[in-house]
């Protein structure tokens, strides 16, 4: 009778053993663990970028139609572009969209329509840029004939609208100049606003974006690139967008 509940106890607690885990084992399962994040995560981060690429393609696209219907509302004139002086607001999108329902208003007291940049780290607008007139510091100035005065430029490769050319000139709708061959441009600054492949000034290092964004070497090319996510119109109402 002592030796069967004897080896009743000893099955009862090899039985118990054999449900749990020992120490060895748990650290090899935290391993394996780890080891399965360390993987999956490039994986998911890299599927997270391809989705907000095609969501800044989708709010440009969204942009591209309020901007085609602006135009057939008004006579093909395109709005004006906006810069603010040592502020960072400058080419943000027109509130001219949102004033006539192409696009919705901007919450707050900014002359923009409202549709924030999906890459943007402070919350502003996809760009836009239109040649000639241009509201400057809440003065709006067209002046084509005046050169020293404000003017909204674009810089244009010579191979537009390939855009692969390192040479190129601005354009500002000037009185005698060529017409610009962009009507207009928008873009995102993309997954990150210091690209590398950005110019910088030489002395403080920060980005100059005078020729943004036409040149296709500052275009994002893949998921896992940076760079600009551009779209555009030429002066014969032909669309383009970057890859």
């Amino acid at each position: 009778m002592t030796r069967h509940l004897r080896s009743k106890q000893v099955k009862q607690e090899a039985g118990g053993r054999a449900g749990g885990f020992t120490l060895i084992e748990l650290l090899i399962a935290i391993a394996i663990i780890g080891f399965l994040i360390s993987i999956l995560l490039p994986a998911m981060s890299a599927a997270r970028q391809s989705a907000r690429i095609a969501r800044a393609h989708s709010d440009l696209r969204q942009v591209m139609i309020g901007l085609d219907g602006y135009l057939m509302n008004n006579a093909d004139h395109v709005p004006p572009s906006r810069s603010a002086c040592g502020t960072t607001i400058y080419d943000q999108l027109p509130v001219e969209l949102s004033n006539q329902y192409f696009l919705p208003p901007s919450p707050n007291r900014i002359p923009q329509a409202h549709m924030i940049d999906v890459f943007s780290p402070t919350g502003e607008t996809y760009k836009y840029r239109a040649p000639g007139g241009i509201w400057f510091n809440g003065t709006f100035f067209d002046t084509p004939d005046q050169p020293a005065h404000p003017r909204s430029l674009i810089w244009v490769p010579d191979d537009f609208p390939a855009n692969q050319s390192a040479g190129g000139k601005y354009y500002g709708n000037l009185t005698g100049e060529p017409p610009c061959p962009a009507k207009f441009v928008l873009w995102s600054i993309g997954p990150d606003p210091k690209s590398a492949k950005f110019p910088r000034n030489p002395i403080l290092g920060t980005v100059v974006n005078s020729q943004f964004p036409l040149p296709a070497g500052f275009w994002l090319m893949r998921s896992t690139d940076t760079g600009l996510i551009t779209h555009f119109q030429g002066r014969t109402g032909f669309e383009y967008v970057s890859p």
